[in-house]
């Protein structure tokens, strides 16, 4: 093959090394340029009497213009772009997210382009060579291969919030998923600083201790996402979730820890402490207030107010390190954390990600299911793990704001829905209101399921939404699950 020749393509493969079209041993002298169908053209001249007379006179193309080949014409269609290399896939918790585009690589394709140019060029007619590359973009659509098959699994996890968080991705370049995974763990752990309730020099902490100023308090955007949101769902759902339950959920540690049940005097003035209509956002900074580079405030009206974001913040933080994995073109990928779970775009040759749910911890309970989730979240919500007894009585870690008292029936609640700090906070709302009264909670959340399993007394019940049978899939021959 000669590579000098005038009008000839030297193609080097998209990860670098010599052409693959060549004889071995062969390394073009040079690596940058654009590319084509995954190729890189390290040399690409037409002949002069095709410059001059149609190229420079229209000025629509160069002899060196960057052309590639972005995606496979099998899974919707081919285009040829310049050198803008990501794409726009959505917006997560407000947050436009772009990803790296799909290359592709074929060795079938180099050897064509290869003649065609050969070919085409020695041709006394440019209409005549135009239709030789749609002969060859039509002929490489059906050699194309999928970066996907290239893509192995990569498994990741570190604790964070108090509990482990698991990151399982599919990336083809191993550094690339080692650098997206820490980004997405650096971000869970930005947010912990900042709305961590053990934490006394954390945002969310410092806020609790300003409760009941009479000046609001400059907040991140991140806190206010989070108790915006957690207003908006105290709202819907009259109190059965409410960030400011922090002076009850301590009560109830103590009770877990020593076995003894809170005295009602004690619960009495921790419940007048709690109360979500408390909570005032974006409330003008008073004249002559130094400047500050938040945009947001917030202002807690009642002395002594604790905020527990415990119901709402893994689910934020989810969301975030699934944005972050996206920005980095990961699309393919499952986080999860103390149950709950974000998942984008399913394995390869996969339909979803397989997840196992309803594993109650009683003796006559049913068999558990499982779903095939893709591009939502699940999260759960139970006294599986947190939870003592006194007296003869089960008392769960979760705490009912309105009366300010531990759930007492034995429950588990599993719930699907689009974003991921929603569908973690209404999962302790159908907690605490069971699901006849928690399903008209949720109406106004479109695409949200549940599954919910309650023994009151002896007996299981079990509660599903009629939505939730589009995500069940049958049970796996073998017990292999995320």
């Amino acid at each position: 093959m000669n590579h000098s020749h005038i009008g000839r393509a030297r193609l080097l493969s998209s990860r670098g090394g010599s052409c693959h079209a060549c004889p071995a041993g062969y390394t073009p002298p040079d690596p940058g340029g654009p590319r084509m169908g995954g190729f890189q053209i390290t040399a690409f001249r037409l002949p002069r009497r095709f410059q001059q007379t149609h190229l420079k006179s229209s000025g629509s193309l160069s002899p060196l213009s960057p052309l590639r080949l972005d995606s496979c014409p099998r899974s919707g269609g081919s285009s040829i772009e310049g050198t803008e290399n990501t794409e726009k896939v959505g917006l997560r918790n407000g947050a436009e997210v772009h990803r790296s585009k799909p290359q592709a690589t074929c060795t079938m394709a180099a050897r064509m382009l290869d003649r065609i140019l050969e070919f085409s060029l020695s041709m006394s007619s440019l209409r005549t060579a135009l239709q030789w590359f749609t002969l060859f973009f039509l002929g490489a659509a059906g050699c194309v291969t999928s970066p996907d098959r290239q893509a192995r699994r990569h498994e990741f996890q570190r604790p964070e919030m108090g509990l482990p968080f698991r990151i399982v991705l599919y990336a083809a370049d191993a550094a690339v998923a080692t650098n997206a995974a820490e980004a997405a763990f650096s971000r869970i752990s930005e947010l912990n600083s900042c709305l961590s309730d053990y934490d006394d020099q954390s945002e969310l902490s410092r806020l609790s201790k300003l409760s009941g100023s009479t000046n609001p308090v400059p907040i991140s955007d991140d806190l206010w996402r989070v108790l915006q949101r957690s207003t908006e769902i105290s709202r819907s759902s009259h109190g059965a979730f409410d960030i400011t339950v922090g002076p009850l959920v301590q009560l109830w540690k103590r009770a877990r820890r020593q076995r003894e049940l809170p005295p009602d005097d004690r619960l009495a003035e921790a419940r007048a402490r709690v109360d979500w209509t408390a909570i005032e956002l974006d409330r003008p900074l008073p004249p002559g207030h130094s400047a500050t580079r938040f945009r947001h405030t917030a202002r807690l009206t009642i002395p002594g107010m604790r905020l527990d974001p415990g119901g709402i913040a893994k689910g934020y933080a989810l969301g975030e390190a699934a944005a972050v994995l996206e920005s980095h073109g990961i699309s393919r990928y499952l986080v999860s954390g103390g149950g709950d779970m974000v998942a984008g775009d399913p394995p390869p040759d996969k339909r979803g990600w397989l997840v196992k749910v309803g594993v109650f911890d009683t003796t006559n309970a049913p068999k558990p299911l499982y779903i095939s989730l893709k591009k939502f979240t699940l999260c759960t919500s139970g006294d599986q793990f947190q939870r003592v007894e006194i007296n003869g009585v089960r008392y769960s870690h979760i705490v009912d704001p309105r009366t300010g008292r531990a759930l007492t029936d034995h429950s588990l609640v599993t719930m699907v829905g689009p974003d991921p700090m929603t569908t973690d906070a209404l999962s302790k709302v159908v907690s605490v209101l069971g699901a006849g009264e928690g399903m008209a909670s949720i109406k106004a959340y479109p695409g949200v399921e549940y599954l919910v399993y309650r023994q009151p007394a002896q007996r299981v019940e079990v509660t599903a939404s009629k939505g939730l049978n589009r995500w069940l899939v049958p049970a796996p021959p073998n017990s292999t699950t995320e």
